[in-house]
């Protein structure tokens, strides 16, 4: 019975010190560090395709070009914002946990119709072009 408690024990304390690093070392990804890093952002949508507004845009990494290897760091989560016809993405990076996310993607959720252009969120960086998509409904 102590041997289970004691194991019980163990996960709780790695589970809560895994929350602990996750939220202490999140913070935002430059637009340099998504480059040299995870090698790049791109929009992984289908030219001249229309997406309804209760969808999300899929988001691709290129790991295979990263120049730069930082093997403890993860993708946090993703957040966005919209400014008139403009959709900002700013991704965070975080020292790895088994909560870092695998997969991209930005809701769409209470975008107007419209066509958007896409740009990384990051203002030295000049805001870089990650393309345009439609949205329709």
């Amino acid at each position: 019975m102590l041997r289970i408690a004691l194991v019980a024990l163990a996960l709780l304390a790695t589970a809560a010190c895994s929350s602990v690093v996750s939220v202490a070392t999140t913070q935002p990804a430059s637009y340099d560090y998504v480059v040299e890093a995870w090698g790049g952002i791109t929009l992984a949508v289908a030219p001249g395709m229309s997406y309804p507004s209760d969808s999300a845009i899929p988001i691709e990494l290129h790991t295979e070009k990263a120049v730069r290897i930082d093997s403890a760091m993860c993708l946090a989560r993703v957040d966005s914002r919209t400014e008139g016809n403009t959709i900002y993405i700013l991704l965070y990076k975080e020292v790895c946990t088994p909560s870092s996310i695998k997969s991209i993607s930005v809701p769409l959720f209470g975008i107007a119709r419209g066509t958007f252009e896409v740009r990384y969120d990051d203002q030295a960086a000049g805001y870089p072009h990650l393309g345009t998509i439609q949205v329709n409904s």
